[in-house]
């Protein structure tokens, strides 16, 4: 985003950018799937096909959308995991984007945000922020 000559595919593609992406990328969906893979051994090891939409009070079930997405399907057929992995990261990235509007609306969280970065990172915030603090003492 820095630099706008990496905007363009073919360069950014030539450049490590690329190489350390698909690095990132690999470490992100070998989490998620593995993530997926358990739900489901548990969905299909406790017998649990559908998700009731209220309790036998009448009172309305809440249920974690992972569950959901690999409960439904489309035309009969159950959604891949694939599409359960994007469906997700789409939904993390709606979730991540709405906070920092809420963010970008209030100076006074902003200014927070400032100062404890600042306390962590010390005055170098350009570097990247670690489990030490500035002073080396481990964070809590």
């Amino acid at each position: 985003m820095r630099n706008p000559f990496v905007a363009e595919e073919i360069f950014f593609n030539i450049l490590p950018y690329k190489s350390r992406q698909d690095k990132a990328l690999a470490v992100l969906h070998g989490q998620t799937t593995k993530v997926i893979e358990a739900r489901r051994d548990e969905l299909k090891r406790n017998n649990i096909t559908c998700l009731p939409s209220e309790t036998e009070m009448g009172i309305k079930n809440k249920h974690a959308f992972l569950d959901l997405l690999l409960l439904s399907e489309i035309d009969g057929v159950k959604i891949d995991d694939e599409s359960v992995r994007e469906e997700g990261h789409d939904t993390t990235t709606s979730g991540i984007v709405f906070c920092l509007y809420c963010v970008s609306k209030h100076e006074d969280v902003q200014n927070k945000i400032l100062k404890e970065l600042q306390e962590i990172l010390g005055d170098d915030l350009n570097r990247d922020p670690s489990y030490t603090s500035s002073s080396g003492a481990m964070c809590q």
